[in-house]
């Protein structure tokens, strides 16, 4: 802080950038204030499942050592008729498997790949780096692929165990051991913890409490589970009602729609998008249409197809690559090419702002310290060149050469982030005369525990703060949800007649969405 104010103000003031730190000082104040209130937790409800979760762990973690000694008992028959690769990695499987209890760990992706790799399975899931990856998505794809039922049973197991030892330890085992002596959570919410400005979150990460339904990727062919799996799977997606509202108290949980989608359309001025966010139209439906046709009469079939929409939606706000993008497509890279061409054909406004974000970036490369972003720094000896890019907030993100491409990637999340944070503090501001208070901030959520007393005038001014803005004009829209009691049991508060916009139509969304795909919007300036 004596640094900044020391150093950093004049170029504070010569960037116009008061109003940014204003901002970043009242929410200093609003997040103590949301840490010191805290989240309540149903301890009995923690400690009960906890009893049933840890037992279901260790009876999946032992299966899955009877499978993979059943795979290698197999693959020693065959020992004979291997390469010396193969023998090698077969021998050190084995040698791991051993002494289980000090060697092998069935949560580590590396002991995990020897295993798979002793029995001759590779993953086609590669890493950032082009590794081979062993965790979730190589998982599921090896569970619905491979070849081999033993196989395919063993990736699933192993995702099961997984996904219960993270529920007991990351969950469960922190709030016991991180709640206080009233149950409250108190955790620890950090406003420049990451480089797009987004908050993050500490003991525990509030920010990534799995919604209902978050493991369905140990659900790998449903046609082959019974009800007693379904209702394991629900034991699973049951984390969020360990959080409750105090006595006399509601949850409220208050986010937007497709905020980054509509950050963006403004950006990149899409004329589809800004009018499908007008009327209220799905704009991952949008998306599809543009790419995959026609929405499909099946219900099953449009389901999937809205899902491609959206994948490839949030492809092009977090520059995931052709190859990720066709993994979740499930397309090989020549035709994820075609559906990418397919979108950018109608949406060509998008793709020329993300090129222009590049290329602006670009344009302002300097040789600074890699790590303050500094001309001239005795503390760094390795310097590189780096570019940046502005968000309308006046926050700048400096990025190397080599990863201009997520220039654009950073003014939707920066932008995001800017907006919760100015937002977060209207709502506090208006909220100090009330006993209501906010609890948690999940990106592009506001958590509230409302008073039953204060209901018919907080509710609507929480509404009437996240959708106002100074910086951006495209229509904002708020997702409400409301529970007396769990979080995890939050029932929505929408209107779906008109998706929340105010407007009716006297057609199906999907006429409408044809509509949109027609007209030419963006020759109207």
């Amino acid at each position: 802080t004596e640094w900044f104010y020391l150093f950093a103000m004049d170029l504070v003031e010569k960037r116009g950038l008061e109003e940014l730190v204003e901002l970043e000082k009242t929410l200093t104040i609003n997040l103590f204030n949301t840490e010191r209130r805290g989240f309540l937790i149903d301890r009995k409800f923690v400690d009960a499942r906890l009893t049933v979760l840890v037992p279901q762990r260790d009876s999946s973690e032992l299966e899955c050592y009877s499978e993979i000694k059943k795979l290698l008992n197999e693959r020693w028959k065959i020992r004979d008729e291997l390469n010396d690769k193969q023998i090698a990695q077969l021998d050190v499987a084995i040698e791991c498997l051993k002494s289980q209890e000090n060697t092998f760990k069935i949560h580590s992706a590396h002991d995990v790949r020897k295993v798979f790799h002793g029995v001759g399975i590779e993953s086609t899931v590669l890493t950032a780096k082009g590794g081979e990856s062993w965790y979730k998505t190589a998982l599921e794809t090896v569970a619905k692929e491979h070849p081999d039922e033993v196989a395919r049973n063993l990736a699933t197991k192993i995702s099961i165990t997984r996904a219960l030892n993270k529920i007991i330890t990351d969950y469960y085992g922190k709030f016991i051991e991180l709640m206080d002596s009233n149950h409250v959570l108190h955790a620890s919410l950090h406003q420049a913890g990451t480089r797009t400005g987004r908050l993050s979150c500490r003991e525990p990460n509030l920010q990534n409490i799995p919604k209902a339904g978050s493991f369905d990727i140990i659900k790998i062919d449903e046609e082959e589970y019974d009800e007693d799996n379904d209702e394991f799977l629900e034991e699973l997606a049951e984390v969020r009602d360990a959080f409750i509202a105090r006595p006399g108290y509601f949850l409220l949980m208050a986010d937007w729609s497709q905020i980054e989608l509509r950050l963006l359309a403004e950006y990149a001025n899409e004329g589809i998008w800004l009018k499908a966010f007008e009327y209220g139209v799905d704009i991952h439906k949008v998306a599809a249409r543009s790419a995959f046709g026609p929405e499909p009469e099946d219900p099953k079939e449009a389901k999937e197809w809205r899902k491609k929409g959206k994948d490839l939606n949030f492809a092009i706000v977090y520059g995931i690559g052709n190859k990720k993008l066709g993994i979740r497509l499930g397309t090989n890279l020549k035709k994820t090419k075609e559906f990418k061409d397919s979108y950018f054909d109608k949406y060509s406004r998008v793709k020329d702002f993300a090129k222009q974000a590049q290329e602006v970036c670009e344009s302002r490369m300097f040789y600074v310290c890699k790590k303050h972003n500094r001309l001239v720094c005795d503390d760094c000896l390795e310097f590189v060149d780096k570019g940046w890019v502005r968000n309308k907030y006046g926050r700048r993100r400096y990025l190397e050469f080599s990863k201009t491409y997520v220039a654009v990637n950073f003014l939707v999340q920066g932008s995001n982030a800017d907006l919760l944070k100015d937002t977060t503090n209207r709502v506090c501001e208006r909220l100090d005369n009330f006993d209501s208070g906010v609890v948690d901030l999940v990106h592009d959520e506001i958590i509230t525990e409302v008073s039953f007393l204060e209901f018919e005038e907080v509710v609507p001014m929480i509404v009437d703060e996240m959708q106002t803005n100074t910086k951006f004009n495209v229509p904002v829209k708020v997702d409400l949800e409301w529970s007396p009691s769990k979080w995890g049991q939050a029932v929505s508060l929408d209107c779906k007649t008109c998706s929340g916009m105010g407007k009716i139509f006297p057609f199906p969304e999907s006429k409408m969405i044809e509509l949109l795909f027609d007209y030419e919007w963006n020759t109207i300036e």
